[in-house]
């Protein structure tokens, strides 16, 4: 008699440290499109938590540049923005500075208090930075306490916010009296966090600067400033020990590892996935979707907090996120990798693409919640070949 291949499907549901074994005649999580399963063999594998996670600040994580600019309190997070714009000596060659306008263009708001206004203060910076290189501790602990520039601006407007700078301050810029390290912008609102467009868009920051001459009064607008948010946290804020955060900003990155069972050589990975649920009260969302990777590491849990870049890391997938109460990534390629190639299992990175200066981020429940139906959780199904006889 000729040989044929037989096909077991079995499931794999990963959430924890503890092993039970059922049996059902359907497909309980209602999968279609993951080819043609032995509904009657399914298995059943639930496991409670992961084996190991952590939640770790990635070096750079504080240095980068966004089309946005976030100024603004809210939940714990503080942003301020500094912006300069260092050809004001060259555009003017001399002359009195008569006025000066800083002009910012709305791109957002952060959910929180959305009524009435909020007062934003300018005060000159002392100490030297560019976009790419922000240091937030030196340019908070010193700069000019004196007010450069008031204005009070409508939470809800869509027009352009405007804010009148110091004549005296541009003046010293123009006369290169005063070293030209730009503005920090401080916003006086505890309960919201208010987005610009930033110096990497078309419609980035700009200063109007009417000044006079020995005949004439002149304008002039400049477009090519340097701007940049500068982020920080309350002091003594922190989130609750059985939370994981992913951010563009601090705290960048969730470790996380599963103890799989082991899948016998040769199965057909039909479908995997990671899933987490979100505390959607301690994030801080963006306007719009997020944009994270996960990736396979290549070294143990040991070596996640010592050297995280230097481990080796190999992508999984991209996942857009859009801000609701549950993540899901898949992974079937990488379970597949471990099951064909016999690849040891040392967990997962989770992680924003372009990490920058931003308050944004997202809240995980942790392994150590008290609900056990918030945990991490993996899945996977698969199918095993066996050799049989018709």
């Amino acid at each position: 008699m000729p040989k044929s291949i037989l096909s077991k499907s079995f499931v794999v549901i990963i959430s924890g440290f503890v092993l039970s074994c059922s049996s059902t005649e359907t497909n309980p999580f209602g999968l279609e499109n993951i080819g043609q399963l032995d509904e009657q063999s399914i298995e059943h594998v639930e496991l409670n938590g992961t084996a190991a996670e952590l939640s770790l600040e990635l070096p750079d994580t504080q240095i980068g540049t966004s089309d946005e600019l976030l100024i603004g309190s809210y939940k714990g997070a503080n942003s301020a923005i500094v912006v300069k714009f260092e050809s004001v000596s060259e555009a003017i060659s001399s002359g009195t500075v008569q006025d000066a306008l800083l002009i910012f263009s709305p791109a957002g708001r952060v959910s929180g208090d959305s009524t009435g206004s909020y007062e934003v203060n300018a005060h000159k910076v002392t100490v030297a930075w560019s976009t790419e290189n922000v240091d937030p501790d030196a340019i908070l602990s010193s700069y000019d306490a004196q007010i450069a520039g008031t204005a009070t601006f409508a939470k809800q407007s869509l027009l352009n916010d405007t804010l009148k700078i110091s004549a005296e301050v541009v003046q010293g810029w123009v006369d290169n009296t005063t070293a030209n390290q730009g503005l920090l912008l401080l916003s006086q609102d505890p309960k919201d966090i208010h987005i610009y467009f930033s110096d990497e868009t078309v419609v980035g920051p700009q200063l109007k600067v009417t000044y006079t001459t020995n005949d004439s009064t002149k304008e002039v607008t400049l477009s090519d400033s340097d701007a940049s948010s500068v982020v920080g946290w309350e002091v003594g804020f922190e989130l609750p020990e059985d939370r994981l955060s992913v951010a563009t900003g601090l705290a960048s990155s969730v470790f996380l590892k599963f103890d799989f069972p082991e899948i016998p050589a040769n199965s057909t990975i039909n479908h995997a996935s990671v899933t987490l649920q979100v505390d959607t009260s301690a994030s801080i969302f963006p306007s719009t979707s997020s944009l994270f990777q996960l990736v396979r590491m290549f070294a143990n849990t040991a070596d996640w907090a010592n050297s995280p870049e230097d481990v080796g890391s190999s992508r999984v997938g991209i996942s857009t996120y859009s801000n609701s109460v549950r993540f899901e990534m898949n992974i079937s390629s990488s379970i597949q990798s471990m099951a064909t190639d016999r690849i040891e299992n040392f967990g997962f990175r989770l992680t924003p693409i372009n990490p920058n200066q931003s308050l944004f981020r997202t809240v995980f429940f942790s392994s150590s919640v008290a609900d056990s139906s918030l945990i991490p959780r993996a899945e996977v199904f698969y199918t095993v070949p066996r050799a049989g006889t018709d």
